[in-house]
C-alpha cells in the first residue's frame, strides 16, 4: 500500500494566514500573559481557553459543536488542540492506493487545531474562535478528485462555509461578547455596521488588494480566474494581510493553489508509473480507465511540472 500525505489547511492547508483579526494588547493581566502558562500543564491551559470562549452564549455553541466534530474521530475536543508555531488548523489529506491496482485510490482526512504559542491569552482566545469555526463547518478540498480549479479554490477558502470571512465574523462577535466591543480589533470594528458584523463589509475588506491590484488582475486573466470570483476586488489597502506570504489573501491564494498543485502533481506522476506497469496486464475496462486517468493527468498537470 502507498500513501502520500497532502497537508493543508482548515481550511485547509498547512499555512497560518495569519493577520486576521489583528493583535490586541491588554493591560489586564489576566489576559496579557502567555496563554500556556494559564494552568499548569498546555491540556490544563487549553481547557482554560475553553473556559474563558464558554462565558459566552455563542462561544457555548461554538464549543459544543467543536466537541461534536471531534467525537466524530473518536476524540476529546482537548485532544485535537495544540500550540504551534503559528495559528492554523491543519487537515492532513492521506491518499492511499496499492501497486498492484493503482486505479482503486482511498482518502481519508485527519485534523489538528494549534495555537501560536507566543500568544497573550486574549488573542488565543481569538485565534482558538477562529481556528475552530473552520475545524467545525471548513470542508477539507481533496485537489485529486473532481473540480479542483483556482476559481473555485480562491472562492471556497475565502467566502464558502467555514471560510475565512466566516471565522473572521464569528471571531469577531465571540470576541465582543467576551471582551466588549472596546477591546476587540480594528479590523473587526471595519466591518461592524451598526450592531451587526456584516458579512458583505468582510468579503470586501478580504479582497482589498493595495499595491498587490494590477498585477494580480493580470495574474487573474493569466490562470483564467472566473470574473464573479473576483467581482470585489479593489486597490484599496487591506488590514487583512497572508501572514504566510506577507500579502493580501487572494495574491497568497493564488500562490498556495500553485504550491499545492505541484505537489499534487509530482504525487500523481508516481501513480502514473504503476498505472502504465499495471495497463498491460489489465483487462479492457481497467485499461480504458488507465488511459483516461493518464489524459487528465497530462491535462491538469503540465504546467506544475518541471
Amino acid at each position: 500500500m502507498i500513501t502520500y500525505l497532502l497537508c493543508s489547511m482548515g481550511n485547509t492547508f498547512a499555512q497560518s494566514w495569519g493577520e486576521r483579526g489583528g493583535t490586541i494588547y491588554s493591560g489586564t493581566k489576566k489576559y496579557s500573559g502567555n496563554w500556556r502558562r494559564l494552568a499548569s500543564t498546555e491540556e490544563k491551559s487549553i481547557e482554560q481557553l475553553i473556559n474563558i470562549i464558554n462565558t459566552s452564549k455563542l462561544g457555548v455553541n461554538l464549543i459544543d459543536k467543536a466537541r461534536l466534530r471531534a467525537a466524530k474521530d473518536h476524540k476529546r475536543l482537548e485532544e485535537v488542540i495544540e500550540s504551534g508555531e503559528v495559528s492554523v488548523t491543519d487537515t492532513t489529506l492521506v491518499r492511499k492506493f496499492s501497486p498492484n491496482s493503482p486505479e482503486s485510490v482511498r482518502f481519508e482526512t485527519r485534523s489538528k487545531v494549534y495555537i501560536d504559542k507566543s500568544h497573550n491569552t486574549k488573542n488565543a482566545v481569538l485565534d482558538l474562535i477562529h481556528e475552530l469555526t473552520h475545524y467545525i463547518y471548513k470542508k477539507p478540498f481533496n485537489p485529486y478528485v473532481g473540480e479542483f480549479s483556482l476559481s473555485s479554490f480562491l472562492e471556497d477558502t475565502i467566502q464558502g462555509i467555514g471560510g475565512e470571512v466566516d471565522a473572521f465574523i464569528v471571531e469577531c462577535k465571540v470576541g465582543r461578547d467576551i471582551y466588549g466591543l472596546k477591546s476587540i480589533s480594528a479590523q473587526c470594528l471595519n466591518i461592524l455596521d451598526g450592531e451587526e458584523f456584516s458579512r458583505s463589509l468582510a468579503i470586501k475588506e478580504f479582497y482589498k488588494l493595495g499595491e498587490h491590484y494590477d498585477k494580480f488582475k493580470k495574474s487573474a486573466d493569466e490562470h483564467g480566474i472566473k470574473q464573479e470570483v473576483i467581482t470585489h476586488i479593489s486597490p484599496e489597502q487591506s488590514s487583512l494581510i497572508s501572514s504566510a506570504w506577507s500579502s493580501p489573501y487572494p495574491v497568497a491564494i493564488v500562490e498556495e493553489f500553485q504550491e499545492i498543485m505541484t505537489k499534487v502533481c509530482h504525487n500523481d506522476l508516481k501513480r502514473m508509473t504503476y498505472l502504465s506497469e499495471s495497463k498491460t496486464r489489465s483487462i479492457a475496462s481497467a485499461n480504458e480507465k488507465v488511459t483516461k486517468a493518464r489524459a487528465n493527468f497530462n491535462a491538469r498537470c503540465r504546467a506544475y511540472l518541471d
